[in-house]
């Protein structure tokens, strides 16, 4: 779902789906601000949505997400 994305969500500047264990996965999202993450909120989910039914649950009353997202604290890059 993500590779056929159209990738017109207002504010997201770039991503990343990084592996973290088996059947495991996390998305790293980079936007231009925190209020162009809530405005696509609904969009997101509709994505998600698109293939709930191939993932599994989490545990802890997780379901199958665990949704997250904030400010930047950090930003580290190379040196050059």
């Amino acid at each position: 779902a993500h590779r056929n994305l159209k990738r017109d969500f207002r504010g997201f500047r770039k991503g990343a789906i990084i592996k973290t264990g088996e059947r495991r996965y996390c998305l790293v999202g980079e936007w231009d601000d925190f209020a162009s993450i809530v405005a696509a909120r609904e969009q997101m989910l509709g994505l998600l949505n698109s293939f709930r039914d191939t993932l599994e649950e989490l545990g802890g009353d997780l379901g199958v997400t665990d949704p997250v997202s904030g400010d930047v604290v950090l930003d580290m890059k190379l040196s050059t």
